[in-house]
C-alpha cells in the first residue's frame, strides 16, 4: 500500500501527463498554451496553500482545470457513468468563475470530456466516500449530456 505522500506524487505525475496531452492537443490546433509552474507541497502536513486556480490557459481567454481519470472512454456511449466528476465542491466554488471549463482525460490520454463552466447550475452536488482514502467528500458531478467528448490525439 502506498503512503499518503507517495500516492499523492503518483497522482500529480498522472495529472501532469494529462495536462501535457491537453497542451499538445491545443497547440496542434494552433492555440497558444500556457501552463502555470507546478507548486508541489513539501509534505502532506504542509499542504495548505498549495492548490491552484487552473491547470492550463489556452489562448487569451480560456482557462481549464484538467482531471486525469483512470477510466476508459472514447465517447458518451462508452463512458462508464451517467455523470462526469467535476471537482471537490469547495474548490469549484473558489475557481469555477475563473474557468472556461473542466477537461476530464481518459486513462489512455487519447480523449477528453469537456465540461463547460457555464453549465454549473445543472451540476449535481453529491457526498461520496473516497475509495482510496476512505473519507467522505462533497463533490460536484456533471450530467453527461452537458459534456462533449472528443479525441485529443
Amino acid at each position: 500500500m502506498l503512503s499518503e505522500e507517495r500516492r499523492f506524487r503518483v497522482e500529480v505525475d498522472r495529472s501532469w501527463e494529462a495536462v501535457q496531452a491537453i497542451a499538445w492537443h491545443y497547440r496542434r490546433l494552433g492555440y497558444a498554451v500556457a501552463i502555470p509552474e507546478p507548486r508541489l507541497r513539501p509534505s502532506f502536513d504542509e499542504r495548505a496553500g498549495y492548490g491552484d486556480d487552473f491547470d492550463i490557459a489556452v489562448g487569451e481567454r480560456w482557462r481549464f482545470e484538467v482531471k486525469w481519470r483512470g477510466i476508459d472512454f472514447t465517447s458518451k456511449a462508452d463512458f462508464p457513468y451517467p455523470t462526469a466528476f467535476v471537482d471537490r465542491a469547495a474548490k469549484a466554488a473558489k475557481t469555477v468563475h475563473l474557468l472556461a471549463g473542466y477537461l476530464t482525460v481518459n486513462k489512455q490520454l487519447t480523449h477528453a470530456a469537456l465540461i463547460p463552466a457555464h453549465t454549473r447550475s445543472r451540476w449535481i452536488d453529491r457526498i461520496v466516500t473516497d475509495s482510496v482514502k476512505g473519507y467522505r467528500l462533497h463533490v460536484l458531478e456533471c450530467p453527461l449530456d452537458l459534456a462533449t467528448i472528443k479525441p485529443i490525439v
